[in-house]
């Protein structure tokens, strides 16, 4: 039997095949490089332009604790374990490196959180699809304290490396059962905490996806589930030395105050973020713009884990700074719950159809993020650097007092003046950055015993007729100072604000 040729519309859909093939790798790669583009906005805007600034108040911290050899950092960390050995001894490396201690300090955590977030952008497709990627990484660069723990000389990106690091390890352990991906996510989930040990919080995050996972799918047995919290906690055995200084202390290091339930919703639905989406939604409603919304479906132990990521370690600490006097809830400890927000807001947005209207409305949300940021000038909220560049102009070559404020609140309780050691790092921004002046120490509270350290300083204040207040927090020494002075004459005159609270002033007899 003789082969019949091919009909014309064969041939012709034939001919067609490669192009559209081609067609769409070609309208693939376009949308690839557009989003790019957004995130590369988003990166040079929050996480670039800060690296210029000045060290603010904890980044001089860090300073302290890496100054002389290796040994000293290690006890400067049990001193004053406001920070990480694990961390400490990375900035320490870093620091002799040439070229400017504020680059040099925050490029482990610039680069960090590049890499988490590619990380990210690989568990959202492999747990969402790949429409859900690069929404997911543009959420995530956008998220104030994201962008803010991503130039801080900090263990915050590291720390967040580790955890999205270990999040995509387990997930694959589960699909895979290698054990490679066990023993690597056991590695990084302990590492976490090495980095700051309120990143723990991610292990309920686990617990709960691994016991939903085992019970549902049987593939990972209990043995090994078991196997794997021994080797994390064996790993965090030589963690302990610090975790009891820090316990032993941990009411000294605390300073926010209890949080408000608005606080908890601006931390998991963004306003800026949430509000660009739905405002760029309904005016495509509204024009008429092509638009479609269909939620891909996730299995089970997804939805698990992006509702446990979004809310478990958010809502601990939530939980423990409003139930006990431990207030632990501030935007750096609960950058956790910030990747699992990215990854839910990544995943809703992937419903969005045609793909160009999902395009406009990831620019709206990049836009939205560039308008409603705050002045680039002092991004960091505190610029110690320029503060005491003011200062150094001011005073001179002279004695003139120069009053500092400490703002770490290990300064209480007020008994350091004879302890040159906690003097030392409580005042941290002067080993960052040289002074000038006869130095004078303030504690951060005004308590009765500030209050009659300072009646004591009366006398020489007066008689010096100028002096300047470096201040960081509320305006109770500022107001305390000209209330007692102004009937000596003396007026004030502000030097300049350097970023969030940190202020000088100078104090003059004006007749």
């Amino acid at each position: 039997m003789s082969r019949s040729l091919p009909s014309t519309v064969e041939m012709a859909h034939a001919g067609r095949a490669p192009e559209s093939a081609s067609t769409a790798s070609a309208l693939r790669l376009r949308a690839s490089a557009y989003y790019f583009t957004l995130f590369a906005v988003i990166v040079a805007r929050f996480w670039v332009l800060p690296l210029r600034d000045g060290f603010w108040l904890d980044e001089t911290g860090t300073v302290w604790t890496i100054q002389g050899r290796l040994r000293d950092v290690i006890a400067h960390c049990i001193i004053w374990p406001s920070q990480s050995p694990a961390y400490s001894i990375l900035a320490w490396l870093f620091y002799k490196l040439p070229g400017p201690h504020e680059v040099m300090l925050r490029l482990p955590s610039l680069v960090a959180m590049g890499v988490a977030a590619f990380l990210l952008y690989r568990l959202a497709v492999r747990l969402a699809g790949p429409r859900a990627g690069w929404p997911t990484v543009i959420v995530f660069a956008s998220i104030e304290p994201v962008a803010f723990a991503a130039t801080d000389a900090r263990p915050y990106a590291l720390a967040m490396l580790a955890v999205v690091g270990a999040m995509l390890l387990l997930v694959r352990w589960f699909d895979t059962g290698r054990l490679l991906d066990c023993a690597g996510y056991c590695l990084l989930a302990s590492l976490s905490i090495y980095m700051h040990f309120l990143f723990a919080t991610t292990l309920l995050v686990h617990l709960v996806y691994a016991i939903y996972r085992a019970r549902d799918e049987k593939r990972i047995s209990g043995g090994h589930l078991l196997g794997a919290g021994a080797l994390v906690g064996g790993l965090l055995l030589p963690l302990g030395l610090y975790m009891a200084a820090v316990l032993k202390t941990a009411k000294s290091h605390a300073f926010a105050g209890t949080p408000s339930g608005t606080a908890l919703f601006e931390l998991l639905a963004p306003p800026v973020l949430v509000g660009s989406i739905l405002l760029v939604l309904l005016v495509g409603y509204l024009t008429k713009m092509p638009l479609h919304l269909k939620v891909p479906r996730l299995q089970g132990s997804s939805l698990i884990l992006l509702a446990s990521w979004t809310l478990l370690p958010i809502l601990l600490l939530y939980g423990v700074s409003v139930l006990t006097s431990v207030k632990a809830f501030l935007p750096r400890y609960t950058l956790p719950s910030e990747a699992g927000v990215a990854l839910l807001v990544g995943w809703l947005l992937s419903a969005i159809s045609p793909a160009r209207s999902r395009l406009v409305v990831m620019l709206a949300v990049v836009l939205a993020a560039l308008m409603c940021a705050p002045g680039i000038q002092f991004s960091h909220g505190g610029d110690w650097r320029a503060a005491m560049a003011s200062v150094r102009s001011t005073v001179g070559a002279s004695d003139m007092p120069v009053l500092v404020r400490s703002d770490f609140p290990e300064s209480e309780p007020f008994n350091w003046l004879n302890d040159e050691t906690r003097k030392e790092y409580l005042f941290a921004p002067l080993k960052a950055y040289s002074g000038a002046g006869d130095f004078v120490p303030l504690p951060m509270y005004f308590t009765a015993a500030s209050s009659a350290y300072l009646n004591r300083l009366m006398p020489e204040l007066e008689q010096s007729n100028s002096f300047l207040l470096v201040n960081m927090g509320d305006a109770t020494y500022q107001n305390w100072l000209l209330g007692r002075l102004s009937a000596k004459g003396f007026e004030k005159k502000r030097i300049g604000s350097f970023g969030g609270s940190l202020t000088v002033d100078q104090y003059l007899r004006s007749h």
